[in-house]
């Protein structure tokens, strides 16, 4: 495929830490279109906004929203590479990586194993409290989390259900290590669907 792509982006940052922010505002939108006359005529838009609020000298409260949207405006279907996904340590923990949506099954017969093909449309929300480890009050490299993600995607010709969304609970840890910081999730599915996919 020949293809000339144009992206765009917006980002506005007021957090007061980048690795463990515990006040401010971080939102970013980001676009991009394949330009017309070639083989790729499409678009994406996606927007997050994370917000973080102290509920006392010790606790932070986060909310982030994420939007993704996706279509082809020419006499191509949107390109399957350019499909967004859900699930895993970025979106909802206590999913596989990029396994929420749609699964696409087997022929009978086949060789090829099944996939999830994502979507062009996408939402995800999380809600995470962060508050220090125990004893650590004012350690700056340690924080503890407990968390509510949710999320999904839809395909072309499927409309967008929030009744659809897939639903974790969990509990992380995070340290600042001499090394960049490192993650450690536990997380729990809430409600994968009947069929043992997600």
């Amino acid at each position: 495929n020949y293809s000339w792509l144009l992206n765009l982006s917006w980002a506005h940052d007021t957090r007061d830490n980048t690795l463990f922010p515990n006040t401010g505002v971080y939102q970013r939108i980001y676009g991009e279109i394949g330009l017309p006359g070639l083989d790729l005529e499409y678009y994406k838009l996606e927007y997050k906004h994370s917000w973080y609020q102290p509920l006392n000298k010790y606790m932070t409260l986060m909310l982030n929203g994420e939007l993704g949207y996706g279509d082809s405006y020419g006499s191509r279907d949107f390109p399957y590479f350019k499909h967004f996904y859900v699930g895993g340590v970025n979106s909802v923990r206590g999913y596989d990586t990029s396994a929420i949506g749609k699964y696409v099954y087997p022929a009978p017969g086949s060789t090829y194993a099944g996939y999830f093909e994502g979507g062009t449309k996408r939402v995800v929300g999380n809600v995470e409290l962060f508050f220090p480890v125990p004893g650590l009050k004012d350690s700056s490299q340690f924080r503890l989390s407990t968390f509510l993600d949710a999320g999904d995607v839809w395909g072309a010709s499927e409309a967008v259900n929030l009744g659809d969304l897939r639903y974790s609970v969990g509990a992380g840890v995070a340290w600042y290590s001499p090394f960049g910081p490192i993650k450690l999730v536990f997380a729990k599915a809430l409600n994968p669907k009947n069929d043992g996919t997600n």
